[in-house]
């Protein structure tokens, strides 16, 4: 027999304005029912469209011979919207009260529309999956300060015993910075790198005989580290440079700060070892004079330009 008896819904459903929730409808001996969140009611694609809201809930078995009524009802303990206020469109065709399921001809990933024309519905505007319009509570240092156990006493009682006292997490993350910091071994201090460096002037970077001009010198943004021992360790300088060819990885801006213009790709930060200034005039890449430059390993090239 060609003829299904059972089907099988699993329903995911949206709540828009008004409020929609999507069946897609797999057919076997069963017809499975998937409910994706949809856009605009006032069309009825065959393929679902999704909108930010993607609730899935458990599978739901209907039999075909199931009325209309009933599947409003059952569905209706999954998504909120209320039966009397429910309107089911598959195919296009509004599902009437008193017929049947299978009186539509469930096929395989169709889709069934569950509509919420509830004028006093919750979920309205996105308020069963909108969290931005949860008024949440906070509360004021005052009355944090009451309590009787919090991370903020436990603390004063930690530093009152040891004015030295870091939290263990804290510490962790210091230990770790250090470690860092001891494996570049001495840093070259900003003010000596100035002295040998200028902006503007022209240089090359190696391996690779990368040339261009150099136009930021400095930390990049980085922070000095604070050590365990209230010791402080400035970070590495580096170098900016606007290459001659597209051969950096960025256009004179590290973590969303500019610090130099320059277009996308002609940029990088270099740290001083690896670069010297001087008459350094620009290299035509064509030119058979400079065949002694070869192109640097790119393995060797990546470790040199910081990616900050």
């Amino acid at each position: 027999m060609k003829c299904a008896h059972l089907c099988v819904i699993k329903l995911c459903a949206t709540f828009l304005f008004p409020t929609v929730s999507r069946l897609v409808l797999r057919w076997s001996r069963y017809v499975s029912v998937f409910a994706k969140a949809s856009g605009s009611p006032t069309s009825f694609p065959r393929r679902p469209i999704l909108s930010s809201f993607q609730r899935n809930f458990a599978e739901i078995q209907f039999h075909v011979d199931t009325d209309v009524e009933d599947v409003k009802f059952r569905i209706y303990s999954h998504t909120g919207t209320k039966p009397e206020f429910m309107q089911l469109i598959l195919h296009g065709v509004t599902l009437e009260d008193g017929q049947k399921l299978g009186a539509y001809g469930p096929q395989s990933h169709d889709l069934l529309e569950v509509i919420d024309h509830d004028p006093d519905s919750v979920a309205r505007n996105g308020g069963l999956d909108d969290v931005t319009q949860v008024q949440r509570y906070v509360m004021s240092d005052e009355d944090y300060d009451k309590r009787p156990e919090s991370y903020r006493k436990w603390k004063a009682d930690h530093l009152a015993k040891d004015p030295n006292w870091v939290a263990p997490w804290v510490r962790k993350e210091l230990e770790a910075a250090q470690a860092r910091r001891a494996e570049l071994g001495p840093l070259e201090p900003l003010e000596e790198v100035e002295k040998r460096f200028k902006v503007g002037d022209r240089c090359e970077v190696n391996p690779g005989g990368r040339r261009g001009e150099i136009m930021y010198i400095g930390w990049a943004g980085r922070k000095p580290i604070t050590n365990l021992d209230k010791t402080v360790d400035m970070p590495q300088v580096f170098i900016g440079v606007k290459f001659d060819e597209p051969v950096g990885k960025n256009d004179g801006t590290s973590k969303g700060v500019r610090y130099f213009e320059c277009a996308a790709g002609y940029g990088s930060f270099v740290a001083p070892a690896y670069v010297k200034s001087g008459d350094y005039p620009y290299k035509d890449p064509f030119d058979s004079d400079n065949e002694e430059d070869k192109p640097a390993d790119a393995a060797d090239a990546e470790n040199v330009d910081e990616e900050l």
